[in-house]
């Protein structure tokens, strides 16, 4: 079985099905002091660095999704400021605006008309803590009841003379509104944008668009993480444990064949998941509902999933022989392999996952008494005896883990169909 480990060690698995890619593109916006304040995300249909679509409330939802299911809102924001172009229907309510209005500033399009529906439903969302940025704003009477609703006033600078610039920036700074000026250019019109008491920078004299690219989630990933989202939930209950099960007839039967076979023997047949609940336990059931779940990953060889299942068991041997935590530690050991199983980087899968920080930090950073366990349990599958021998004090434990591990392994495998 060590070779499986080196096999799989670079993490790149041919895929039967072309898989999606998505794009969209993230602009700094800079403070006076040329200090990234913000970015502003950008809707691309390809790998084209420009915006090319026909409905403006479809590339909105193309962006959102994009953000924060294929490429990651925390790589993309990081920590600042997101800014985000809103059509009409999500103003108004008509389409859904999942975003967190703590970390999100929401853009009024310069075509949006305001109107009474308009009005109110800026209203609604300022008092759910948006904050609203007028884009690409000149004002004119049908536009003047925006002002009132504005916490940044966006300005193109890049088509107006200087007298047409100085005289709206007058005119606006008696709102004390922020002002942001984009499509800055050129050194010249940052310094005058700065005289006339603009607050905030956006343009290519600073930095254009940069591409960023991610993969898009499949139907049955997007099930997946949601399953492995409540199991993970601390909270979950007994209740929706069984109606998660009781949702999926193959999940159902995958669990009742394994508790019914001979690694349990436990001498008369169950049959329903209820029987199982209190044959297992609450814990040991969510711990085999996801096993089964990652199974479920199409596109995947069985050699891949058997290590995840033998690495998962390995830690959880090795923690109760070292007094860690065994659930916390099967967790690592089985989501060290989730960026491999569902072909996305481990840091945006383990975003959507209600995880401890001490897991978090074991898969992402190696930190924690669990990341050097984790650690040291792939130099065991490697290998590596001699740096296993250098750095740790727990040689002869490591390889009987392991067997008891393998063998445990082996006793499931044929049962979980991997």
């Amino acid at each position: 079985m060590f070779g499986l480990a080196k096999k799989f060690k670079n993490r790149k698995f041919p895929a039967e099905e072309v898989v999606a890619r998505v794009y969209l593109a993230r602009q700094p916006i800079f403070d006076d002091n040329r200090e990234i304040f913000a970015y502003e995300l950008l809707y691309r249909s390809g790998n084209a660095n420009s915006a090319c679509f026909d409905n403006a409330d479809k590339a909105t939802s193309e962006l959102i999704t994009n953000t924060f299911l294929s490429v990651g809102f925390d790589s993309i924001s990081n920590g600042k400021k997101v800014f985000i172009n809103l059509p009409r229907k999500f103003i108004t309510g008509e389409l859904p605006l999942p975003l967190d209005p703590e970390i999100v500033v929401l853009e009024v399009l310069e075509d949006v008309s305001a109107d009474p529906q308009v009005l109110a439903g800026l209203e609604a969302l300022i008092k759910q803590g948006f904050a609203i940025a007028l884009d690409d704003f000149v004002e004119t009477a049908e536009n003047e009841a925006f002002l009132k609703h504005a916490n940044f006033i966006k300005v193109d600078v890049l088509c107006v003379s200087d007298d047409e610039l100085r005289a709206q920036a007058n005119s606006l700074k008696r709102l004390g509104v922020p002002l942001l000026a984009e499509k800055v250019e050129t050194e010249a019109r940052f310094q005058l944008c700065r005289q006339l008491g603009f607050q905030y920078f956006q343009g290519y004299f600073f930095s254009k668009p940069a591409m960023l690219e991610g993969k898009e989630l499949s139907a049955n990933q997007v099930s997946m993480l949601n399953i492995l989202a409540k199991l993970q939930n601390p909270d979950c209950r007994v209740e929706e444990l069984e109606q998660i099960i009781g949702h999926d007839l193959g999940l159902s039967y995958k669990l009742l064949k394994i508790i019914n076979s001979s690694f349990y023997n436990v001498g008369k047949t169950v049959e329903s998941i209820q029987h199982a609940l209190v044959l297992l336990g609450l814990n040991s059931l969510k711990k085999w509902v996801t096993l089964i779940t990652l199974s479920s990953a199409k596109n995947k060889t069985s050699e891949l999933l058997v290590l995840a299942l033998l690495r998962a068991r390995h830690c959880e041997c090795m923690a109760e022989k070292l007094k860690l935590k065994p659930e916390a530690a099967f967790t690592v050991g089985m989501f060290s392999l989730l960026d491999a199983i569902m072909d996305q980087p481990l840091p945006l899968l383990l975003a959507q996952l209600p995880l401890s920080m001490e897991v978090k930090r074991a898969l992402l950073e190696g930190r924690g008494d669990l990341g050097e366990l984790l650690e040291a349990v792939i130099h065991h599958e490697e290998g590596n005896w001699q740096e296993i021998h250098d750095r740790y004090t727990i040689d002869d434990a490591m390889q009987q883990t392991y067997e008891q591990a393998l063998t445990w392994c082996r006793q499931i495998k044929d049962d979980l169909g991997v």
